[in-house]
């Protein structure tokens, strides 16, 4: 009993969950289904009963939006509850629901609120345009206009433009600006738009005489009458009642005008009424009465715009207050970038300082060291060359073996060498021609057993290239022709200069006995002097085939 009584709850929990799924999932339809319903019941109004509940409908929905702080939900169903407004002809509650959408939007930095922004702009366009205040009317449009718009809402948007010219009775002018877009106008698959073009466009084609008013009148006729659309009808019939009016048909106009009446009982909007009726009596011809509702309409439209006006220019001093806010925000930017600039380049200019100051202490020491190394080479120089024969000489006084002649060539060759050692240290004279200056070095190498050629020294243009880099090739030929004198025995030498690529190139070649390349000291310090100017040496030698150099700079 007990596990008959168990299975019993359980099959009850089973299908009061399975239930209340159901009844989930159905409310969830029920609810987008209404939704699809009150939407159609704007859009296109057929019945003003259910447009009324539509209301009611998008009202909860806006309400459930703000508390969740879903601002765009909240903006898309004020936005609906507006057109819903504006098409029974309630234009004060219509603006002051746009303009309220539109504050919720302008709370949003998101690029998902500029086609909501879009449709707003536009609604205010046609309701500024339906009171007569024309100056907001074209404001709303070219705000709406300003935004990133696609070509079914600039084909929308361009209509409501023309339409503020034909209400000025400039229809050629409203013409030029619809006909760019019949092409495109044809492809758009947004009937309501679609059919809102060819209406306007045909009504005021027929203004000017154009006999293909009245074909895209027709077409939008056909349109509107498939959708059921009972505003769009009202238009259409109302715009078809004054063509056949104009033209003298007056059968056919009544006929339309019948159609408008009927659509204005079907509406029950006093404004619809009111436009419907205003269309019969104008029929009549009484130049007193059309005077009388035109000057109706003309204080009317006065008040009502003095009302709306008043939200307008909150709408506009929110927008400014907006613009102020962000432009403040920007200067607060400009001036946060202006101290980054700032301090960044004090840091740039301290770092420039401190690395030239470094540089400079560093190329101190440098040339300290290079002096040191110098004064060091010279005094091993001396020691090794100079003071050793100078000894030998001083011996062979002492002993008084040899006569007198030997000592004077000992003392020659000791103040050849001397001079050697001076010149291989003297300065360079880098101001006056430098291919004299290497002529010169070359000269003092050229004798009676060494013969010493150059090859188009005296193309090279030498002003074009750097005193460091004249000042390390000098001293590199220097050591090289010092290196010849002193081991390869060589009988010729030949040193070649070109010029190709942006680059000098210098190649020397001897005939002498060559030598193993194991880079002595000598070698090494030409490496490093051409690798200082960011050049490249490169030698090839041989045992008995002489020796070869070539300089890259």
């Amino acid at each position: 009993m007990k596990n008959l009584l168990t299975s019993f709850l359980f099959l009850c929990i089973i299908f009061l969950t399975g239930a209340l799924q159901r009844a989930t999932a159905l409310t969830a339809q029920n609810i987008q289904d209404s939704t699809l319903i009150y939407y159609q019941s704007i859009v296109e109004i057929k019945d003003v009963n259910t447009t009324a509940h539509a209301f009611e409908f998008f009202e909860k929905a806006y309400q459930k939006a703000l508390e969740k702080t879903d601002f765009i939900n909240a903006a898309y169903n004020l936005e609906l509850i507006s057109l819903g407004q504006f098409k029974m002809g309630f234009y004060y509650e219509s603006e002051a629901t746009t303009i309220q959408a539109l504050n919720l939007l302008n709370q949003l930095d998101d690029s998902n609120t500029v086609e909501p922004k879009k449709r707003l702009n536009n609604q205010l366009g046609m309701l500024y345009r339906k009171i007569k205040d024309y100056d907001n009317s074209m404001f709303f449009y070219e705000k709406a206009l300003e935004l990133d718009t696609s070509l079914i809402e600039k084909i929308a948007i361009i209509t409501n433009i023309a339409n503020l010219q034909s209400d000025h009775n400039h229809f050629q002018t409203a013409v030029d600006q619809l006909i760019p877009y019949y092409s495109q106008a044809l492809t758009v698959e947004d009937s309501n738009i679609k059919a809102n073009y060819f209406d306007n466009l045909g009504y005021y084609q027929s203004m000017i005489g154009d006999p293909n008013g009245f074909p895209n009148m027709d077409m939008a006729v056909e349109i509107r009458e498939k959708l059921q659309d009972l505003t769009g009808l009202f238009s259409s019939y109302r715009h078809l009642a004054l063509y056949y009016d104009n033209i003298g048909n007056k059968r056919k106009a009544q006929e339309y005008v019948s159609k408008v009446n009927n659509i204005s009982d079907t509406i029950k909007s006093p404004l619809y009424r009111l436009e419907a009726l205003k269309l019969s009596l104008e029929q009549d011809y009484s130049p007193k009465f059309k005077n009388y509702i035109e000057l109706s309409s003309s204080i009317e439209s006065e008040r009502i715009g003095r009302e709306n006006n008043y939200a307008a220019i909150k709408y506009n001093i929110n927008e400014t207050q907006k613009k102020f806010k962000e432009s403040q925000i920007e200067v607060e930017k400009q001036k946060q970038l202006s101290l980054l600039y700032f301090f960044t380049g004090l840091i740039l200019l301290l770092l420039l300082v401190f690395l030239y100051f470094f540089l400079k202490t560093k190329h101190k020491k440098d040339k300290l060291i290079q002096v040191y190394n110098t004064e060091k080479r010279i005094s091993k120089k001396i020691h090794d060359e100079v003071a050793n024969d100078v000894y030998q000489v001083m011996s062979k006084l002492q002993s008084g073996i040899s006569p007198k002649e030997d000592f004077l060539d000992d003392l020659e060759h000791i103040y050849i060498k001397t001079r050697d050692i001076s010149k291989e240290n003297e300065s360079i004279n880098l101001d006056e021609d430098f291919g004299i200056v290497l002529t010169n070095l070359f000269q003092d190498y050229n004798n009676e057993k060494v013969r010493v050629l150059t090859k188009n020294l005296n193309t090279i243009h030498w002003i074009s290239i750097s005193d460091f880099k004249k000042a390390a090739l000098y001293r590199v030929l220097q050591e090289l022709m010092t290196n010849m004198k002193k081991h390869s025995l060589a009988s010729f030498v030949v040193i070649s200069f070109t010029k190709m690529e942006g680059c000098l190139m210098i190649t020397y070649s001897d005939n002498g006995i060559g030598c193993h390349l194991k880079k002595q000291s000598g070698l090494r310090n030409t490496e490093n002097r051409i690798q200082d100017v960011n050049g490249t040496i490169t030698f090839e030698s041989e045992s008995e085939k002489g020796f070869k150099a070539k300089i890259t700079l």
